[in-house]
C-alpha cells in the first residue's frame, strides 16, 4: 500500500502511472478491495508473472525469490517495450520506481485497503486509553511465516517489554500447529 500511496501522489500531479504487480499479488489486491475503492485518475494496473506455476506456494520464499529474480527482469523489460512501442508522446514510460520496500504508509489519502486480510478494529478502543506513543505496533506483512518456536519467542519478547502492543497476526503466519499463542 505505501507504493500505491506514492503512485496516487504522483498521479495527482498529472503524471500517468503504470502500477506493476505480479499476477498473484494483483489478484489478492483486487479481491481485498471493494468496488468503492478509487485508485485515482492516471493509474493503470498491470501484471507480470512471478515465475511460479499457479498451484505453487507463494509463501515459500526459497522458491519464490529465485523465480522472481529469474523471470521478472525480462518480463518487466518486455512490458515496458510493449507499452512504449504503442504509446505516443507523454504516454511513454520515462521513469521506473521499484519497491511491493520499505516505505511507510501514511494513509493520508483516505481509507485505502492496506491488507489482504479483513480489518479487525475491535482492539482499538483499549489502545485509545493508552498514552500517546506508548503502544508497540508489530506487523510482518502478507508473506512472512514463522515456525512455532520463532512465533513463541517473539510473543514472549513482546510481553517482556511490559508495554502495550498491537501485534498483527495472520491465520497462516505459523506452521500448522494448534497452539497459536504461548
Amino acid at each position: 500500500m505505501p507504493m500505491m500511496e506514492l503512485a496516487q501522489k504522483i498521479a495527482k500531479h498529472g503524471l500517468k502511472v503504470t502500477f506493476v504487480n505480479t499476477d498473484f499479488v494483483h489478484n489478492q489486491v483486487v479481491n481485498a478491495s471493494s468496488k468503492n475503492d478509487d485508485l485515482g485518475e492516471g493509474i493503470n494496473l498491470v501484471t507480470i508473472p512471478d515465475g511460479l506455476e499457479p498451484w505453487e506456494d507463494r509463501k515459500d520464499l526459497a522458491k519464490l525469490t529465485p523465480a522472481i529474480n529469474r523471470v521478472m527482469p525480462g518480463k518487466l523489460q518486455e512490458m515496458i517495450e510493449n507499452i512504449n512501442n504503442y504509446a505516443e508522446g507523454d504516454d511513454k514510460i520515462t521513469c521506473l520506481i521499484a519497491d511491493v520496500g520499505p516505505l511507510s504508509a501514511t494513509n493520508k489519502l483516505g481509507d485505502k485497503p492496506g491488507s489482504f486480510w479483513p480489518e479487525d478494529s475491535a482492539c482499538l478502543s483499549s489502545f485509545d486509553q493508552q498514552p500517546a506513543c506508548s503502544v508497540i505496533y508489530v506487523a510482518h506483512g502478507s508473506f512472512t511465516n514463522f515456525d512455532q518456536t520463532q512465533f513463541q519467542e517473539l510473543a514472549l519478547g513482546l510481553e517482556m517489554t511490559n508495554n502495550p502492543f498491537l501485534w498483527v497476526v495472520r491465520p497462516d503466519m505459523t506452521d500448522k500447529t494448534k497452539e497459536v499463542y504461548p
